[in-house]
C-alpha cells in the first residue's frame, strides 16, 4: 500500500516569511494554468488559488469572476477524483 505524499509548494511573502502549502490541484482554464493550494498546517480551511504566469511564477487573481470559475472547476475535478477512489 502506497502512502500519500503531498506535493508541497513553499511561497515567500514580501517580508521574506515562508509558508508551506499542499498542492491540491493544478488545472488549465481558458488556456492559463492555475494551482489550488491549501496551507500545510493542521485543520486549514481556506484555499489559495494562484495563476502561473509565462515565467512560471505564481500570481494572485484580482478578477472575482475568474477566481470563482477556477474554484468551481477545482471542485468539479476534486469531486471526480474522489468518486474514482471509491
Amino acid at each position: 500500500m502506497n502512502e500519500y505524499e503531498p506535493e508541497i509548494l513553499i511561497l515567500e511573502d514580501t517580508d521574506g516569511v515562508e509558508t508551506h502549502f499542499e498542492v491540491m490541484l493544478e488545472t488549465q482554464y481558458n488556456t492559463k494554468t492555475y494551482v489550488v493550494l491549501l496551507p500545510a498546517i493542521e485543520q486549514a480551511e481556506e484555499y489559495l488559488i494562484l495563476r502561473k504566469n509565462i515565467e512560471g511564477d505564481y500570481e494572485g487573481i484580482a478578477d472575482e469572476n475568474e477566481l470563482n470559475a477556477v474554484f468551481k472547476k477545482f471542485l468539479e475535478e476534486f469531486n471526480e477524483q474522489s468518486d474514482e477512489k471509491e
